[in-house]
């Protein structure tokens, strides 16, 4: 008994340093730590442990981020089934867990599947938590991307908008989900020709980043976004700047990479030098092709 309790608060420690440096966007590190914890926690009560749940949620998203969709979708199925046998349907840890597969299948463009698990996600925790709390500040952003997706764009702004809100009022105005709900309210204000509207979402955006992570993966992802709206503005010099400190620091490997990517060859379009766009194209479309179904 004194050997499987000691086994199991070293797999939750391993769980919460693998949580720890994802929440810090250092993905090597927390990857370690998650496979670690998964090894140790899976041979306990026959795997039905709250822990090796988080721990599989937080590898999912890693995988996504990558661009490993498939392996991404199969290790959120395990957390899935994990929190409906620990804990059942009827709890607001469930309800995250839908929202952060619906995130990933609105980025795999199944939209019908995402909003189906949004929904359900969103009645859960008003339910159990009212209006106001951070989870369904969570479940509002993953609405304004699939929206931003679908092209509503109002509604994007709206639900984006009311996620902010949600985290300002609870004191957590500074976290690195809010840098990602500026980010695509950024995008939906530059697609409204809401330029400064824009300026202004991606500048806080930043300023989280930079203050939370040292990740190049995910600042890269911030500098292509400022960089598509200089471009949309024919700020070319500020858009050529963006880019390609961008394309030094992000994983070459990575799927992220492709946004600056194809970014950058329609910016060298725009320069007219099609010679120079045309590897990056073809770059960025080996990568989505072996990433993204192929309906994408």
């Amino acid at each position: 008994e004194n050997g499987t309790g000691s086994a199991e608060e070293y797999g939750e420690t391993l769980a919460a340093l693998g949580q720890l440096h994802y929440s810090k966007g250092e993905f090597q590190q927390a990857e370690l730590y998650l496979n670690q914890a998964i090894e140790v926690l899976q041979h306990i009560n026959n795997g039905e442990h709250e822990e090796l749940g988080t721990a599989f949620n937080n590898l999912a998203l890693i995988e996504h981020l990558r661009g490993n969709f498939a392996t991404a979708r199969a290790l959120m199925t395990n957390a899935i089934a994990i929190q409906q046998a620990v804990l059942g349907e009827s709890h607001s840890y469930y309800s995250l867990r839908l929202v952060n597969f619906a995130l990933m299948l609105t980025e795999m463009a199944a939209f019908a599947e995402a909003e189906t698990l949004l929904n359900k996600a969103l009645v859960l925790q008003q339910a159990l938590l009212g209006e106001r709390h951070p989870y369904i500040a969570a479940a509002y952003r993953a609405l304004g991307v699939l929206k931003y997706k679908q092209g509503q764009l109002l509604l994007a702004e709206a639900h984006l908008r009311t996620s902010l809100q949600i985290k300002a009022q609870q004191g957590q105005a500074s976290t690195m989900a809010n840098a990602s709900a500026y980010m695509w309210l950024g995008a939906v204000l530059q697609d409204q020709e809401d330029f400064q509207g824009a300026q202004l979402s991606l500048e806080q955006m930043m300023k989280i980043f930079r203050a939370q992570t040292y990740s190049g993966d995910i600042i890269g992802r911030g500098l292509t976004q400022m960089a598509s709206l200089a471009l949309a503005q024919n700020h070319l010099e500020l858009a050529t700047k963006h880019y390609t400190h961008a394309l030094d620091i992000m994983a070459k490997e990575g799927i992220r990479i492709t946004f600056a990517q194809v970014g950058y060859a329609q910016l060298l379009l725009a320069l007219d030098q099609p010679k120079k766009a045309e590897p990056l194209l073809r770059l960025a479309l080996s990568k989505r092709m072996a990433s993204y179904p192929g309906d994408h």
